[in-house]
Order: C-alpha cells, then sequence, then structure tokens
C-alpha cells in the first residue's frame, strides 16, 4: 500500500491485489454488505445490488445455482470492473488481441451470458465497454462450478481425467489411503479439477475460509494431497496450485474417506417392551445413519447374543450390564436424548480412532 497526501493506492499484481479484496469482501457466511457503508454509501450499495441482480441473471440463464467461493470471485469481478470505470474513467490492463481471444471460447452458451452481463454494465455505466471484458467474465464462468451436476465424466476433456486420475493415484501411494479411490470420488472430484484447470490457467484465485479448519480436522491427509498436487504441477506443466485450493481438493478426498469407513457394529439391549426398543432403534438409525445395529435383544440375553455375534463393536444398552460383558457399553435412555447423543457421538469417534491405527 503506498500514500501521497491524501491519495492511498495499492500496487502489485492483478491476481494478489483480487485476493485482497475478496478477504475483505466475504466472511464464512458470504459477501459482506457492510464493507460497503462509507462515504459514498448510496452508490456503493446500489452497486452491490445492481452486481448481485447480474449474479442472479447468470443462474437464471445457465439453470445452475453459482456456489462458494465462486460467487464472491464473480461478485468482486464484476464489482471492481465497475469502480475501476467510473474511479479512473479508463480500464486497467485492458488488453490486447480481443479477437483472438473472443475466437477461443469454446462454450457459445457461457459466451452469450458473458454478452449480457457486459450489456448490463453498458447501460448502467452509460459507456460501452471494451470487448476484452466480455473475455475477462468468461474465464471467471468457466473458472467456476456452475455446471449444475448434469455433466458426465465421459463428457469430460481427456486433460480432466488424466489430471483427476493422477492426483488421485498419487494420493492413493499413501498406506493409509490405498483403498480411498472410487467411482465417487473420481466423479466428484473431476467436476472440481475442471474449473479449477481453467483457474490454474487464468491466474484466478479463491478464498477458502475453511482451510485451518481443514488442516486441524485432516492434517496428514491435508499434507499428502498438498505433496500430490506439487507433482501434479510438474507433471503437467501447471501453475502452482495454493493452500486455499489444496484445502478445497482434500475435502473431496476426505467424504470419500468417510464413506469408505467400515461399520460400526452395534448390538443393541433394552429392558422395555418391543416397541420401545424399535423406537430407540429408528432414533439411533435416523441420527447415526452409519451404524449398523445387528439385532436387538433383551436385557437377560446380551451375553448369548455377543456369543453369536463377535464383529459388534459396541453395545448401547437402556440398563447397566454385568462385568462379563467385556464389550464396550453406552447406556443411554429409552427417549435417547440429547445427552445421549452425543455421547454416542464420542464414543463413535473413539471407535473410529482405534479402528483406524
Amino acid at each position: 500500500m503506498n500514500r501521497s497526501y491524501d491519495q492511498i493506492w495499492v500496487e502489485g499484481s492483478e491476481a494478489d491485489v483480487r485476493r485482497s479484496i475478496n478477504d475483505l469482501l466475504i466472511t464464512d457466511s458470504g459477501i459482506l454488505d457492510e464493507d460497503f457503508e462509507h462515504t459514498d454509501q448510496r452508490m456503493q450499495r446500489r452497486d452491490s445490488a445492481f452486481v448481485t441482480h447480474q449474479l442472479d441473471l447468470i443462474e437464471e440463464l445457465t439453470h445452475a445455482k453459482i456456489p462458494y467461493p465462486y460467487n464472491v470471485n464473480l461478485f468482486s469481478h464484476l464489482y471492481i470492473l465497475i469502480e475501476r470505470y467510473r474511479g479512473a474513467g479508463a480500464l486497467i490492463d485492458a488488453g490486447s488481441g480481443d479477437d483472438v481471444q473472443l475466437a477461443s471460447m469454446r462454450l457459445q452458451g457461457l459466451v452469450k451470458v458473458c454478452e449480457c452481463v457486459i450489456r448490463n454494465l453498458d447501460d448502467y455505466l452509460d459507456t460501452t465497454l471494451p470487448s476484452i471484458e466480455v473475455s475477462n467474465l468468461y474465464q471467471y464462468l468457466t473458472s467456476s462450478r456452475i455446471d449444475s451436476g448434469r455433466i458426465a465424466v465421459s463428457e469430460m476433456p481427456e486433460r480432466v481425467r488424466a489430471v483427476t486420475g493422477y492426483l488421485i493415484d498419487r494420493v492413493s501411494e499413501d498406506p493409509s489411503y490405498r483403498d480411498i479411490g472410487s467411482n465417487e470420488l473420481f466423479v466428484s472430484l473431476a467436476k472440481h479439477i475442471k474449473p479449477l484447470l481453467n483457474r490454474l490457467e487464468n491466474h484466478i484465485s479463491v478464498k477458502n475460509n475453511l482451510l485451518e479448519q481443514i488442516k486441524l480436522e485432516y492434517p496428514h491427509l491435508f499434507d499428502v494431497v498438498r505433496g500430490a498436487s506439487a507433482r501434479l504441477v510438474q507433471r503437467y506443466r501447471l501453475n502452482a496450485i495454493d493452500d486455499e485450493e489444496n484445502g478445497f481438493i482434500t475435502v473431496y478426498f476426505a467424504q470419500a474417506l468417510e464413506n469408505m469407513h467400515a461399520p460400526i457394529n452395534i448390538l443393541l439391549v433394552c429392558t422395555t417392551g418391543l416397541g420401545t426398543a424399535q423406537l430407540l432403534k429408528a432414533k439411533i438409525k435416523r441420527r447415526f445413519s452409519e451404524l449398523n445395529i445387528v439385532e436387538t435383544v433383551a436385557a437377560r440375553d446380551p451375553k448369548d447374543a455377543l456369543a453369536s455375534h463377535d464383529e459388534v463393536d459396541l453395545v448401547i444398552s437402556t440398563v447397566g450390564l454385568p462385568s462379563s460383558v467385556h464389550i464396550a457399553t453406552l447406556v443411554v435412555s429409552a427417549m435417547f436424548t440429547g445427552e445421549d447423543q452425543e455421547q454416542l457421538e464420542h464414543e463413535v469417534d473413539r471407535i473410529r480412532k482405534e479402528m483406524n491405527r
């Protein structure tokens, strides 16, 4: 940041300036309206409302939602465009070779969306923006995941599929994640990789507000993903993948990791009638769908049931059991209260950690 008399300005690359603005504009819940409350409050709020309307229009025309953090990037891009024109009277980095860039835009449906938004900006600013702005907006849209889940992996470019497969293979080299590869992981990750490659090519960065939480929850997995992405960059000669992006990638592997967990087998022991026992079973299944209740038995029969179910990891009972039962036991009420649910959640976490050792 530089200061001269009553003027303050920021110097840096386009990517760094936009990253700094994004950091100021957003919180965990989205875009901060309060950031526009300053001297020219009425005009700033008007600009904010206009840009928000353009995002709604893009979603309407593409028949898709623009999820976080891509909505933030698009918002800041359009908002900065308005402020640049109004504040400087001219556009910075307008670029050259407009015709070449426009001709390279393959998705004509998105091109028309971009042209519509830029025409709206022309009317709003009472000017005619250069055609390069259509190309710039197109870069942001193709760098965002707005496919609405309709694009099949088989329809994706070969490069996207190759990069996705390479990344999964590198992560799978770690013994902890040897079996993490699955068709579901490939499909979901490929749909993320497609706009990621465009972001890298166009030097577009995204803000990941969950990054520190991801590092804390999955420290080893994050390090493995970061190492795999570094090898990916070298293998395919990509621009560097930063930790913000690595955090998003880690989420896909974490989801696959959670889905591949072996089920926790439960023996349910109940002292009350059949109806209450079935109610307790239904409540547990609704709250903990990953638990496998192998059998529901009366309090007098747990030892016999355990003898025939050596796969049981935990006994959930509505009454204390004798010390001769050597399997981990959790005593809950027949109504399975909130406190019971919290205790079971802690017990499930403990068993998961034991399984992963």
